[in-house]
């Protein structure tokens, strides 16, 4: 038999060398030599690029004037990643129509031009794309986080670790009411990477959160999300007192009606409240739980109270 190696080295010696994509009748400047197609000159041709700022500056110069409007949420999220090294090859391409232009990707180069600290990334391109596919572009239903945790073999009520994960992040950041404007402030989002790179990092006690939050609900105490971030904010505190305190919102045996849990069980119980409003139940409650010390009513904030910077926190 023939060594494969050899056979394979002979049929590499055969294959037709790669040609770098040339622009058609335009007068911008060409995109990057560099990048590496398919022979066929009349199909969508695909390539890797190092791209860099000044590749970057090129290609914006190019983008089709009756591109989408730009999304300034969406390229501060592709921002936060380049610059906290979060950007990841998905395979999604930026793409150039069949005049050279760019007809998709604008977010994400702008993206990189805005970011600080990073001198270039690896990005995939798409070329020669005809006009009749600008029409298609972005369609499909947009992947979710909790998409991706079921990828990830999350299935049932953890695929609702989404939720908890995200608005934990934003209580980290200082964002406790989870919201993208607050009081001339604007929050940017959490990004996909962020969120998978958090719950990496306390897995857990995210899934015993997404538990917990979900056997509130099915109780009919509260919204199951907001229930799980309370038991991840309290657990980081004190993992036992946590436990004990939501096993007594569980069930309200045992204890006198002046007890936090029967208070925050008896406010909670099939609930209208907006969301923040039950954090800041579960808190107080918690805050009493923690000192050991009776209430006779939680009553709901006033408008003050629910501003960022003086909604309540566990201790």
């Amino acid at each position: 038999m023939p060594n494969a190696t050899a056979t394979k080295a002979a049929s590499a010696k055969k294959a037709p060398a790669m040609r770098p994509i040339r622009a058609k009748a335009v007068t911008a400047p060409p995109p990057p030599p560099h990048v590496v197609i398919t022979p066929a000159d009349d199909d969508i041709q695909f390539g890797r690029v190092v791209l860099t700022k000044t590749m970057a500056r090129q290609w914006m110069a190019r983008n089709i004037q009756d591109n989408r409007n730009a999304k300034p949420a969406k390229q501060a999220a592709y921002r936060t990643d380049i610059e906290n090294q979060n950007w990841r090859r998905t395979g999604e391409t930026i793409k150039f129509d069949v005049n050279g232009d760019m007809c998709d990707g604008q977010n994400r180069v702008q993206a990189f031009l805005d970011a600080e600290g990073v001198e270039s990334i690896v990005v995939y391109v798409a070329w020669n794309v005809p006009p009749e596919a600008y029409v298609a572009m972005d369609t499909g239903a947009a992947k979710t986080f909790a998409d991706h945790l079921k990828r990830r073999g999350l299935r049932g009520t953890r695929a609702g670790a989404a939720a908890v994960i995200r608005r934990i992040i934003q209580w980290e950041q200082g964002n406790p009411l989870g919201v993208r404007n607050s009081h001339g402030r604007t929050y940017v989002a959490p990004t996909h990477s962020q969120l998978d790179k958090r719950y990496e990092q306390d897995q857990d006690r995210f899934d015993a959160a997404v538990a917990r939050g979900f056997d509130m609900r099915h109780l009919s105490i509260g919204n199951s999300t907001i229930g799980g971030v309370a038991f991840f904010l309290f657990h980081q505190i004190s993992a036992e007192q946590c436990h004990q305190f939501f096993d007594h919102l569980a069930t309200g045996a045992d204890i006198s009606a002046a007890h936090p849990c029967k208070v925050l069980r008896d406010r909670l119980l099939r609930t209208t409240e907006p969301l923040n409003v039950q954090l800041a139940f579960y808190i107080e409650a918690w805050n009493a739980f923690r000192d050991d010390r009776p209430l006779k009513r939680l009553q709901r904030p006033n408008d003050g109270a629910m501003a960022a910077a003086r909604f309540p926190r566990p201790r």
